[in-house]
């Protein structure tokens, strides 16, 4: 099982399906129905399946795949939010797409409005 560090700020999850955007290629094997973990630096963890993974430069990210990341709401906030990660991001920066499934919460969840 693959682990995926976050740091507190983007510790936010609801039951359902959600995404999350990496730059670069690095999370680029993961495959369908792969179970994934998700860590944070406070010490909680959530366990997810990989529905489906998407190699693109961020321009082509859809709207509304922008809308159905786990921390952020729509494109700008993505961006905004991948820029102050990573310092150097832009349009045309490759990422991967994740798109993951949770029909088990692990661990006490900020409260979060599901969208």
């Amino acid at each position: 099982m693959q682990v995926m560090e976050l740091i507190p700020e983007n510790w936010s999850f609801v039951m359902g399906r959600q995404n999350t955007v990496r730059r670069g290629f690095k999370w680029a094997d993961l495959v369908p129905n792969e179970s994934i973990r998700f860590e944070c630096k406070d010490g909680r963890i959530q366990s997810a399946i990989v529905k489906r993974v998407t190699k693109a430069e961020f321009r082509d990210l859809t709207d509304e795949e922008c809308s159905e990341n786990h921390a952020y709401n729509g494109r700008d906030d993505l961006f905004a939010a991948l820029e102050r990660a990573y310092g150097v991001f832009d349009m045309y920066a490759p990422v991967t797409l994740i798109e993951f499934y949770i029909d088990f919460m692990d661990s006490v969840q900020p409260e979060r409005e599901p969208k």
